[in-house]
């Protein structure tokens, strides 16, 4: 265990680092979340968020030179295998469409709230 604050150093690497995380990293995506939010079921966004880790080992490799192991590998498969199956519309799901993945309480109140 360290004592005291943690040395910094602010090399022009480390701002543009701290600048990217914040502005791409936080703003951008928050932005996007929920601007999104307003128009997709939460189901369907929620399950985009199985994304980040599989996005974490892939730029690790590809950009740092991690090594990738094969667990992690058929993590990542299993991931983008499985976003299909949960994003496609299922040919049982009965006529009203997408309504059918939002809560109950929140279609309830979006058809006996008129105004």
């Amino acid at each position: 265990m360290a004592d005291g604050a943690p040395a910094i150093s602010w090399t022009p690497r480390f701002l543009a680092s701290l600048l990217f995380l914040a502005l791409i990293g936080t703003a951008m995506t928050n932005v996007l979340w929920f601007s999104e939010l307003k128009q997709a079921p939460l189901v369907a966004l929620s399950s985009w968020t199985m994304l980040t880790p599989a996005f974490g080992v892939t730029f690790g490799w590809l950009l740092l030179g991690d090594g990738l192991t094969g667990r992690q590998a058929g993590g990542v498969a299993l991931v983008l295998a499985a976003l299909p199956i949960i994003l496609l519309p299922s040919r049982s799901r009965p006529s009203g469409g997408d309504r059918q993945l939002l809560p109950a309480a929140l279609v309830e109140s979006k058809t006996t709230n008129h105004g």
